[in-house]
């Protein structure tokens, strides 16, 4: 793959970071980073973000990364330390080479707000109003030193670029959030994830893309923090990943991996079931049905919910129904992608407080038929080799037909 003619463009209100981007074997693309103007000194017009975004897709298919340009040469080095460790997972990567045209440290001395700027870096974390960064947000908010003054909302990353009404409301919601917590809301729209998605699993790019994200804004963020999607313990193969979030780190800006000490049930039982605001807006659906801000029945709501009613929490919680159908549990038990963690934990609570045995019995029969999971993991992957070589041949023009009849916008 390779990544040549960086730049920066300004539109009305928006600046833009681009760099056109051979990602797929027919035809080239322009992958973007769009910003308010008012950002525009923080941009840090490097190939850096663009490297990020497509390591790991690189390392999936065995392919070179080609700079034409610079990147940050503590980058260049926590890369390899990456893959290193993803090549050690195997779950079938490669090892590449990264040739880069100029492979260099980033500006600090002078940098503010802004490359050669002045002022006070800041400190940010990415916010999608999930239990995560919910979590992060929550645990470091009484923080006196380094306090979290920004929120980092993506548009382009859990949100489908055409679904514009899930987009409003969530980010009608964190501008709420952050309007009650005294933080300012960086909004962030990209195409990144649109068009690795369907040729990757973003279960492997998606911590490139949001390191990606932050790179462009190193020349006015000192740390963003990135909240966990699992615990230490849990371990899980991802493409975020404790021992991997902080090697995205550039000498302008440093990542922190955020959250790993708990699990997802821990997360809701300390901060954000006792949280008011994060029980008004709490949103978690990756699903992008028209009209919902949670469906409340995809494997993740359901999760949610649950994880909710078993600590008490689900009739205080706004964005979700408050009943959770059997079915819905059996069907989302069959599609979990991670062997059904965290159900294990839901079953103990509701055991513990000794509360809908009905319900224990579902969950305790899901767990007890992981072993079918298999079939259905083969049809899966069945069906993304479909669609991979429907995007990297035919610019996915049978994908886009099949999208706007399953999710019309």
């Amino acid at each position: 793959m390779k990544i040549t003619n960086i730049r920066i463009h300004k539109a009305g209100r928006n600046v833009s970071l681009l760099a056109d981007c051979k990602i797929r074997p027919v035809g080239g693309d322009t992958i973007y980073f769009t910003f308010d103007k008012q950002y525009e000194e923080w941009l840090y017009p490097d190939a850096s973000p663009f490297a990020a975004a497509l390591f790991i897709p690189c390392m999936i298919r065995g392919e070179d990364l080609i700079i034409d340009g610079s990147i940050s040469r503590k980058l260049y080095d926590g890369m390899h330390r990456i893959m290193d460790i993803m090549l050690a997972w195997n779950v079938g990567m490669h090892r590449i080479t990264i040739k880069a045209e100029h492979i260099v440290e980033d500006r600090t001395d002078g940098m503010g707000m802004g490359v050669g700027g002045s002022g006070t870096k800041k400190v940010a974390t990415f916010f999608s109003g999930g239990v995560d960064s919910f979590y992060t947000y929550l645990k470091h908010r009484s923080d006196k030193e380094d306090a979290i003054t920004h929120f980092l909302l993506i548009d382009g990353n859990d949100i489908d670029l055409r679904n514009r009404a899930l987009w409003l409301a969530t980010r009608e919601n964190v501008t709420a959030i952050a309007a009650d917590a005294g933080i300012e809301t960086i909004e962030v729209q990209t195409n990144a994830q649109a068009l690795l998605e369907p040729m990757f699993s973003p279960d492997f790019t998606h911590g490139g893309n949001l390191a990606a994200a932050g790179l462009c804004l190193r020349g006015g963020l000192k740390t963003l923090y990135i909240p966990s999607s699992f615990s230490y313990g849990e371990n899980v193969h991802y493409g975020s990943h404790a021992d991997i979030d902080e090697r995205w780190s550039a000498e302008a800006i440093h990542f922190r991996s955020d959250g790993g000490e708990a699990s997802r049930m821990e997360k809701i039982a300390r901060q954000v079931g006792r949280s008011a605001i994060a029980l008004e807006h709490l949103r978690v659906c990756y699903m992008n049905v028209k009209g919902t801000y949670n469906c409340g029945e995809c494997e993740k709501c359901i999760r949610t919910m649950l994880e909710l009613y078993a600590l008490g929490k689900l009739n205080e919680a706004k964005t979700f129904p408050h009943v959770i159908p059997l079915d819905c549990v059996t069907s989302a038990m069959n599609i979990n992608g991670f062997l059904g963690i965290g159900y294990g934990e839901i079953l103990h609570h509701l055991e513990e407080r000794n509360i809908d045995p009905e319900l224990q019995a579902v969950i305790r029969k899901g767990l007890e038929n992981l072993a079918t999971r298999k079939k259905t993991a083969n049809t899966e992957r069945l069906i993304k080799k479909i669609i991979a070589w429907d995007h990297m041949y035919l610019r996915g023009k049978v994908f886009k037909i099949w999208l706007n009849i399953v999710h019309p916008y």
